[in-house]
């Protein structure tokens, strides 16, 4: 399975001529979870701590810690019968990595 960046997914969704969301309903962040924007992924940046990211992102799907200590913030959301749209951010002491 391969994954798209929001953007390109966004594209296709137009292309394929799904409607979309209106002006007044894409603004309003309550109506989507916010890691669906993909302007707010591009805020995300190295040293960020984790309050931040799910401040910004909200609550990730699922949080993974690994050995080593770092944690995984996986997002995901099933688009259809065989697609799932999803990112993370991967943590460690220091914040985003």
């Amino acid at each position: 399975m391969r994954l798209r960046p929001i953007d390109q997914l966004e594209r296709a969704t137009r292309g394929a001529g799904l409607k979309s969301p209106s002006p007044a309903r894409s603004a309003r962040r309550d109506t989507s979870p916010a890691w669906l924007i993909s302007t707010d992924w591009d805020r995300i940046h190295r040293g960020m701590r984790q309050t931040d990211v799910i401040a910004l992102l909200g609550r990730s799907n699922v949080a993974r810690a690994d050995a080593q200590g770092k944690t995984c913030l996986l997002y995901a959301l099933e688009i259809g019968p065989s697609a799932v749209l999803a990112g993370n951010v991967l943590l460690d002491d220091s914040g985003v990595v």
